[in-house]
């Protein structure tokens, strides 16, 4: 059976196999973990920690990523971000050739294409094309 590891760290969304989820071990409080054990705060600053959240943030039994803020139990996600949690990163154009969105308009492309999208046909070396074109 295949298993997947994380760096230290990092982890994976919920169903998720790509470790693009920062670990922090301090409270982020009003802001968000960005890397590891480093928080943006609402002020814009990186620290390992920043300010606390509202009585109503507090009181939420959920966390929010990617900077999202909890309300009455429910995430309120920052732009470029849906989902429960927050977690699902949004490619408003979408991402062409079998790339994966994994950043706000961050497309992640397979073996062969590039570009912002993905859109594009990467240049490949001269072996590669002999491979592609030898008949199967």
């Amino acid at each position: 059976r295949f298993h997947s590891y994380c760096c230290p760290g990092w982890k994976t969304l919920p169903g998720g196999n790509q470790c693009i989820v920062p670990i922090c071990r301090n409270s982020c409080g009003d802001g968000f973990c960005s890397r590891p054990n480093m928080c943006t705060c609402a002020s814009g600053h990186v620290s390992p920690t920043c300010g606390s959240k509202s009585l109503a943030e507090q009181q939420c039994s959920i966390r929010c990523m990617n900077g999202g803020t909890c309300m009455d139990d429910r995430c309120q996600c920052q732009k470029g971000y849906v989902g429960t949690y927050c977690g699902q990163p949004v490619c408003e154009n979408g991402c062409q050739n079998g790339g994966r969105c994994i950043g706000p308009n961050r497309c992640a492309c397979v073996y062969g294409f590039t570009g912002p999208r993905c859109e594009r046909a990467a240049m490949l070396g001269k072996e590669q094309i002999k491979k592609h074109l030898t008949i199967r």
